[in-house]
This record gives C-alpha cells, sequence and structure tokens, in this order.
C-alpha cells in the first residue's frame, strides 16, 4: 500500500511483539495531509509516531 500511495520509500518495516504493532519508518518526511492521506488507506488502525531517524514513522496496531 505505501509503495502504491508513495512510492518506493520504506526504511523499516517490522513487527513489535510488546506492542503487538506493525512500524514502519519512511525515508520521507510526510507533511499533515500526506500523513493523513496514507493513514486513511489502511484497514486497520494506524497511528502517526512522528519523526524517525530517516522519515515519518507509523504503528499499525494488530
Amino acid at each position: 500500500m505505501v509503495n502504491a500511495v508513495l512510492g518506493e520509500c520504506i526504511w523499516n518495516l517490522s513487527y513489535s511483539e510488546r506492542r503487538m504493532a506493525i512500524e514502519l519508518e519512511l525515508t520521507v518526511t510526510l507533511d499533515d495531509d500526506a500523513i493523513g492521506n496514507l493513514c486513511c488507506q489502511f484497514s486497520i488502525t494506524a497511528d502517526y509516531e512522528g519523526v524517525g531517524a530517516k522519515g515519518s514513522k507509523f504503528a499499525f496496531y494488530l
């Protein structure tokens, strides 16, 4: 989904067992409109978590 909406910009994609969430960090920092548009594309809850080492960070809760 991320590649379809933004192109190839995934820096890190991992699963946190402690949080029971998929953690995603991009290679780009998104503005507020792009963050909202991306979060709306997913069928599970997606939260914006700020800017990480490379770009915008998100968590997807299972």
